[in-house]
């Protein structure tokens, strides 16, 4: 009798580069991942994003930043758009504010809303190059137009408007005394407990019917 014909082998597709770039990626990724579930992880990568952020100032609001490494040989898109925001920033608080210094903006003022649109990849081995434009500098906001470039070539426009701390309305209504979760789940039990529950037979016993006639509110929690 002949031996039986083998039995085929079913294989999927070969990865294509795309697909195995990003496991190669995400392998790479494991460390940095293993190293932030640690205290001293957390504090180097700290250390590493305050560095980051120190951006170098080259000229009149222009702003040089570091890029970081990354497996994918791109420059991360939240670092790009983190550096351009504390670009736009340098111009518009006490320190780096020459409206401010002289009295004419009142006070700092924070970003309260930015829209920005990433144009190229960045380059992981070049640093970037943020111009800042001030559109506007108001008694109440600031707008700032932010550049980020490398080569001579952008990778990110920003818009980030900025306002000054005031008081406003208040929409929420006070927090009422209630009890801890704790004492509402003991007075659930309690009236849940003196609900007169019917049963029914089945083939395991009796059992209590789920559904009661009618609705029972517990009691009114302590003060």
């Amino acid at each position: 009798t002949p031996p039986p014909p083998p039995t085929p082998t079913l294989r999927g597709p070969e990865p294509s580069g795309a697909i195995a770039m990003a496991e190669e990626a995400k392998e790479k990724e494991k460390p940095r991942l293993q190293k932030l579930s640690t205290a001293r992880g957390v504090i180097e990568t700290t250390q590493v994003l305050k560095k980051l952020l120190d951006l170098e100032e080259i000229g009149k609001d222009v702003f040089r930043g570091p890029s970081q490494q990354t497996p994918w040989k791109r420059v991360f898109g939240g670092q790009v758009l983190a550096q351009a925001l504390m670009a736009a920033s340098r111009t518009a608080n006490n320190k780096h504010n020459k409206e401010y210094v002289e009295g004419k903006t009142g006070e700092p003022m924070s970003a309260h809303s930015l829209h920005a649109y990433f144009v190229r990849a960045g380059d992981i081995h070049e640093p970037v190059v943020f111009e800042v434009e001030r559109i506007r500098n108001g008694r109440s906001y600031a707008s700032r137009r932010v550049c980020a470039t490398q080569k001579g070539e952008t990778i990110l426009q920003m818009l980030v408007s900025f306002h000054k701390s005031e008081q406003g309305l208040v929409h929420q209504s006070p927090m009422p005394n209630v009890g801890t979760p704790s004492l509402a789940m003991e007075a659930w039990r309690t009236a849940n407990e003196s609900l007169p529950r019917p049963w029914y037979a089945s083939g395991s016993g009796l059992l209590p019917v789920l559904e009661p006639a009618e609705v029972w509110l517990p009691p009114p929690l302590p003060k």
